[in-house]
């Protein structure tokens, strides 16, 4: 198991990029234990209870959905998930077209739902 305080969430990732990529990315400040990115619709929101936050999606055929990466990141200790923090958040771009930096910060217990964090789903 790892310590509470070293698992982060990372937000403004690019649609296209693969876990190869984010532990890349993440593997300069530490030891990455685990590293999950996630596809979802619409830019991803941290709910207070630490959960992703639930859409109601009603989708014509004609509409297109904005599919967002976002990732959990898991560390072997607190300070490479607190140095990583300090150094990517609001800075770091993982391309030069990337349109905003990064958005990386401590995520909080239950912040998926079982199956997702077990990778079941």
């Amino acid at each position: 198991m790892f310590p509470a305080d070293a698992k982060i969430f990372v937000k403004n990732l690019p649609a296209d990029i693969k876990e190869k990529e984010v532990r890349y990315i993440f593997s300069k400040y530490g030891s990455v234990q685990k590293a999950d990115v996630i596809m979802w619709p619409g830019p991803p929101v941290l709910a207070l209870s630490g959960s992703l936050e639930t859409l109601q999606l009603t989708v014509s055929s004609r509409q297109k959905l904005d599919w967002q990466a976002c990732a959990f990141v898991v560390y072997s200790t607190a300070e490479a998930a607190s140095m990583a923090i300090r150094a990517l958040n609001g800075i770091y771009r993982p391309r030069s077209s990337s349109p905003e930096p990064l958005a990386v910060m401590l995520a909080r217990p239950g912040a998926l739902p079982e199956p997702v964090q077990s990778g079941l789903a």
